[in-house]
């Protein structure tokens, strides 16, 4: 009897024990509220990683872990939406001390702050501030050569002003483009390996604020490397030699004789136009200036009069303005007086890139430059200007150029500045395009 009772209570401390070590492996694995206030009121998508666990949810090391109540895989969660300044999140939260990566993206800016959270959750929840938001969710980079043409394979490193270093490869399905997610705003080194060993380095500027949720920036290398086709907006890509392979002989035939019927009929169309003018008697340059095109008048020119030049040598093509005794003009790229009659106003004189050698005159107190037409200096040649660059004013008496948030930024003599006051002769870089200021 007496072990009959011995072997009853052990049986209840089993189960006892069963329905505790229960208790915390559910609350283990249980959602828990946060309550989250966020700066702006806007829409918003937030998800979380759980701490020791891969991007796609494959679980790493964790014998360490193991006897104490954790899960043996514990997915990342879906991206979930919510509005406003406030907000109350269900996370899935481990035992007591784990941590989890929390990501909460701004659909508005397509910036991002990434938190990290503890258990046991603050019940005073958790505040983000505005200076919080300073990760760029995605961060392209075109590689290009020959002329702006994308490379055909890169092997591509991004050191953030963090000191994160993310990497990627281009290849020819991706255009030439290196992608990056979670990129800290700021100053950044981009790395380009290609080609037969050969390395690029440049120095860019990711923006907090720009005109696109994705930031798109190009890096060009020099020397021989091999690139591709980009296809234009809407442009089909031409069949493939298996798809050639499949036309048949019949429809081959068909193209052949189509097109040769259609040349014939538009031949004998011409041929009965013009000999039914020539019955009327009508010419075609008699039948063109009725319908009001002007032609020009030929005149036979005198056995053994000289040719009249084609271009004036003493007129600038540029600006149309006469050259001084040593053959210089008002425009000219390399700093010189300008001469006696020349437009001595403030002007942008283009010395290098898509604009050398054009003026843009500063008309107006506010000057705005960048790639849209509504600029007073549109630049849509330079690819690699913003679509609102930069602008310069007249302040006390002198011209001060400005930042406007632009992509590359802007450089004056070499220095890359937010705002300064311009001399004559200053070098203005925006984009690939440099500018001479005079006044």
């Amino acid at each position: 009897m007496a072990h009959n009772r011995k072997w009853f209570r052990l049986c209840i401390s089993a189960a006892a024990m069963a329905i505790i070590l229960t208790s915390f492996a559910g609350a283990a694995g249980a959602a828990t509220a946060l309550k989250l206030k966020v700066p702006w009121d806007r829409e918003y998508l937030y998800w979380a990683r759980i701490a020791n666990y891969s991007i796609d949810g494959d679980v790493k090391d964790r014998r360490s872990e193991e006897g104490i109540g954790l899960p043996a895989r514990s997915p990342n969660t879906a991206p979930q939406r919510f509005q406003g300044r406030n907000a109350t999140l269900d996370l899935p939260l481990l035992s007591s001390g784990a941590q989890m990566t929390l990501t909460v993206y701004d659909i508005t800016t397509g910036n991002e702050a990434v938190e990290i959270v503890k258990a046991p959750i603050d019940p005073k929840g958790l505040t983000l501030q505005k200076d919080d938001f300073d990760e760029v969710r995605r961060v392209r980079i075109k590689i290009t050569a020959d002329h702006g043409k994308p490379v055909e394979s890169a092997l591509v490193e991004l050191k953030d002003i963090a000191d994160k270093t993310k990497v990627s490869r281009v290849d020819p399905t991706t255009l030439g483009i290196a992608e990056f997610l979670d990129v800290t705003a700021g100053d950044a080194t981009v790395t380009v390996l290609y080609g037969d060993n050969k390395k690029a380095t440049q120095q860019i500027t990711i923006p907090e604020e720009r005109d696109d949720i994705i930031f798109t920036t190009e890096v060009p290398v020099a020397g021989p490397v091999a690139t591709i086709k980009e296809p234009k907006a809407g442009e089909e890509t031409a069949p493939s030699a298996k798809e050639k392979s499949k036309r048949s002989g019949a429809e081959w035939a068909a193209t052949f004789l189509g097109s040769i019927v259609g040349f014939l009929i538009l031949i004998i169309i011409v041929v009965g136009a013009v000999y039914y003018l020539k019955s009327r008697g009508v010419t075609v340059a008699g039948g063109l200036k009725k319908m009001g095109v002007q032609l020009p008048e030929y005149e036979p020119e005198e056995e053994g009069a000289p040719a009249a030049p084609a271009v004036d040598p003493n007129i600038c093509p540029f600006c149309g303005q006469r050259k001084d005794a040593q053959g210089q003009c008002a425009c000219t790229v390399s700093a010189q007086p300008a001469p006696s009659g020349a437009s001595t106003g403030p002007r942008l004189i283009g010395s290098q890139g898509a604009y050398s050698a054009s003026i843009f005159e500063l008309t107006s107190d506010v000057t705005t430059i960048g790639r849209e037409p509504d600029n007073s200096v549109p630049l849509p040649a330079d690819t690699t200007v913003s679509r609102h660059h930069a602008r310069i004013a007249l302040e006390n008496g002198e011209y001060v150029v400005y930042d406007a948030g632009s992509s590359n930024g802007v450089f004056v003599n070499g220095e890359k500045i937010s705002q300064r006051a311009l001399r004559p002769g200053d070098e203005v870089r925006i984009g690939a395009t440099k500018f001479r200021f005079e006044t």
